[in-house]
């Protein structure tokens, strides 16, 4: 397992009891939701990515506008 403590760190502000065994099989999508954030953060649109973590620990990435 080779999960940086920042990939980690951002997966548990949303999710604070995920394990590093779910972290680690969406590796890609908390990685790329990190990602776009920063460019949502940049972009100063509305909107801003989100991650949303089912019950049987996979996480799929949405937009939603800023409220």
């Amino acid at each position: 397992m080779n999960l940086s403590k920042e990939l980690i760190r951002f997966a548990r502000s949303f999710f604070p009891e995920i394990s590093l065994a779910v972290i680690e099989r969406n590796q890609l999508e908390i990685s790329n939701c990190m990602t776009d954030r920063q460019k949502d953060l940049e972009r100063k649109d509305g909107y801003m990515t989100y991650m949303k973590l089912d019950k049987n620990g996979v996480i799929t990435l949405y937009m939603s506008k800023i409220q």
